[in-house]
């Protein structure tokens, strides 16, 4: 990463309360199929879940999910 990227580092949010409430919402956004709505519909779409598993990835948490592999 250089040093004029756009892109958030993990290791910015350092407030364990606001990694956690980031990560429960987005989680909350995971639809039954495994993708991701963030208007909270089970209807999973493409943007929406890279947007959701790349959150995740910066904050550090594992995406990985045996079930939807």
């Amino acid at each position: 990463m250089n040093e004029g990227s756009p892109i958030v580092r993990a290791d910015l949010v350092s407030d364990p309360l606001h990694r956690s409430k980031i990560l429960e919402y987005v989680k909350g956004c995971r639809c039954g199929s495994g993708g991701y709505c963030f208007y909270r519909l089970d209807e999973p779409n493409a943007a929406d879940t890279y947007h959701a598993l790349f959150t995740m990835v910066l904050l550090g948490e594992d995406v990985r999910d045996e079930k939807t592999v």
